[in-house]
């Protein structure tokens, strides 16, 4: 049977191997909020402000890894950013867009035949939108005394 050799502070052993888990006492750290939310999605942001009606302190760090071409986005989450979001606002365009060519001359609209779109209109439209959003949730942590950090890499 072979015994496990004494380990000093740093996690050594005697005889010059490692722990697995290093046994020095970890250093003691005060931190100045009551619960930190991993995550400015809407669950995320949900729990903070609750946790925030009952007078506690809530930090919410939220990281979106950016894309090849350095995208990346605000508070929100997969939803409000690049989910539901977008595709109802993009849906509803689609939907107008038939209303117009098709149904708008049954309700007495005087509509020209050719009915012009412009994409990136529709497009700059919606990601200021999104960008409203994402803005307007700022304002709220602050107010009910959550905050909010990105930080620069993941947790």
């Amino acid at each position: 049977m072979q015994h496990a050799s004494p380990t000093h502070a740093h996690g050594h052993h005697a005889n010059g191997g490692h722990n697995l888990i290093d046994t020095q006492e970890p250093e003691e750290h005060k931190y100045d909020y009551d619960l930190i939310v991993i995550g400015g999605g809407s669950g995320g942001l949900a729990a903070s402000k609750e946790a925030a009606k009952f007078g506690k302190k809530v930090a919410v760090f939220d990281f979106v890894k950016p894309t090849p071409k350095g995208t990346t986005w605000g508070l929100g989450g997969t939803c409000v950013n690049v989910g539901c979001i977008p595709k109802k606002l993009f849906h509803t365009a689609a939907l107008i867009g038939e209303s117009i060519k098709q149904d708008a001359k049954n309700y007495g609209w005087q509509v020209p035949e050719e009915v012009k779109h412009n994409w990136e209109d529709l497009t700059n439209n919606i990601q200021d939108y999104i960008a409203s959003l994402n803005f307007g949730y700022r304002p709220s942590c602050a107010t009910r005394r959550s905050s909010t950090s990105t930080p620069t890499r993941p947790l």
